[in-house]
């Protein structure tokens, strides 16, 4: 049923809680608070990270046919607002700047790990039960679309989702990319075997590299920052992984100007950036306690 089924007084189908409603939500895949700092006469445009572009929208991709107004209110909502503030605003972010490379790593102090995976679980999940034209390649599988489905309505803890998030600051970057499904290759085999799903995201500004697998992303990274460098009197461990192992570091991102360094750019520019008795990083691998 659709748009057509609601001006007949028929009951839709809420693909979220499964249940018959009179309406549904005019809910947007990707937030459209994302987008506030776009100055494109007010007009979204999409591109595939081919080049190949798609429709103008006036507020980002958003779908008529996805979920009741219940559940986009009590749950999508609440994780978009939260990753807003947490990506966009980058509320609670100390600052470090690695002047080598013209990069920053955003350090979080209190980021609720948990309800950032189930924010990029919800984004993953609507990607791709949309039927929208720009996502019609996008599917994450029936078995993950259930599986994220139950836990967004279960207070799930999605520890089959993590990122590594960075931020870039050329304005190239303000343009808004496709969804990309791609393998997360490991970057150390002694302690990662295989590659992973993984899919790149791009809003405006921010690209999260998600991994979509019950192994972990082999791209995630533990540090130890001194005292000196952090202004905490104790250092502070920092990781750029969301999953359960990392719970004891503090979540960081990382900036760059343009989508053109690396994460092992980044991880070497800190090295040379500061000197041993400064920082020690593990590169791959958790920190033995």
């Amino acid at each position: 049923m659709g748009l057509k089924d609601v001006l007949k007084g028929n009951k839709v189908l809420c693909k979220l809680c499964g249940e018959d409603k009179p309406k549904l939500a005019k809910s947007h895949i990707f937030s459209v608070g994302f987008f506030g700092n776009i100055e494109s006469k007010g007009k979204i445009e999409t591109i595939k990270l081919t080049g190949e572009k798609g429709r103008r929208f006036q507020n980002a991709i958003y779908d008529p046919e996805l979920m009741c107004i219940e559940c986009e209110h009590d749950i999508f909502e609440k994780l978009d607002d939260y990753a807003i503030t947490t990506f966009r605003d980058k509320k609670g972010a100390n600052i470090i700047s690695i002047d080598k490379i013209n990069a920053k790593l955003y350090v979080y102090k209190n980021i609720d790990k948990t309800k950032i995976r189930a924010f990029i679980a919800s984004l993953l999940w609507r990607i791709s039960i949309s039927t929208q034209f720009e996502l019609n390649e996008c599917s994450i599988g029936r078995v993950f679309e259930e599986r994220i489905r139950l836990d967004l309505r279960n207070n799930g803890k999605f520890d089959y989702i993590d990122a590594n998030v960075f931020y870039f600051t050329h304005p190239m970057h303000s343009a808004f990319m496709l969804p990309q499904k791609y393998k997360i290759q490991p970057k150390d085999k002694s302690r990662d075997l295989y590659a992973v799903n993984g899919w790149d995201i791009q809003l405006p500004g921010i690209s999260m590299r998600v991994s979509l697998d019950k192994r972990q992303n082999p791209n995630r990274f533990y540090f130890f920052l001194t005292p000196e460098i952090t202004g905490d009197a104790n250092g502070e461990k920092v990781s750029s992984s969301l999953h359960a192992d990392s719970l004891d570091y503090k979540f960081t991102a990382i900036e760059f100007e343009k989508n053109e360094q690396s994460l092992s750019a980044m991880i070497s520019a800190v090295r040379k950036s500061f000197s041993s008795d400064r920082i020690i990083i593990q590169k791959y691998r958790v920190p033995r306690t």
